[in-house]
């Protein structure tokens, strides 16, 4: 089985496994869309997924392959995340969170050079103030970044 957190549920007798008619068992998957659970289920029986869902769901389905330890799909939810333009303005700041609690360090620092680079508009928003409260240390960093980076285009600027 790909998942060792599933295999490891599937062979307890008790926690969140649940026995149905005799041998058969069965897992509750909270949290998260069912659609997210759908795509996770069929990559880990094929290794594949219908592009258009997992562009819709991606952020679900890495918190699922994070939580089910299942890494080539979390690197797949990176790569949807970060090659296919799913990263927005609006959304850099919940994403980067997520990458940061998530272990995932590509799309974490995609999220932080996102975010540099458009910095004047996303730092002046209700989710900037709000990742200010719940990431009082990430604010700090991306605010030493800006500063760095100013630091050194103004020494370039000099050459």
């Amino acid at each position: 089985m790909a998942s060792p957190v599933l295999r490891s549920m599937l062979n307890l007798k008790e926690s969140k496994v649940h026995s149905c008619s005799g041998h058969r068992k069965a897992i509750s998957i909270r949290g998260v869309p069912s659609e997210a659970v759908q795509i996770f289920i069929r990559f880990l029986y094929s290794s594949c997924y219908e592009e258009d869902k997992m562009q819709e769901h991606a952020v679900s389905v890495l918190v699922l392959s994070h939580a089910y330890a299942i890494p080539h799909l979390k690197r797949e939810c990176e790569w949807q995340l970060v090659e296919q333009g799913l990263i927005t303005r609006e959304n850099v700041l919940d994403i980067f969170q997520l990458a940061l609690l998530y272990d995932a360090p590509r799309l974490s620092l995609f999220c932080h050079r996102f975010v540099l680079k458009h910095f004047k508009a996303i730092s002046g928003t209700d989710g900037w103030e709000a990742m200010k409260q719940s990431h009082p240390i990430l604010d700090k960093q991306i605010l030493k970044s800006v500063i760095d980076e100013d630091i050194v285009s103004r020494i370039v600027k000099s050459f």
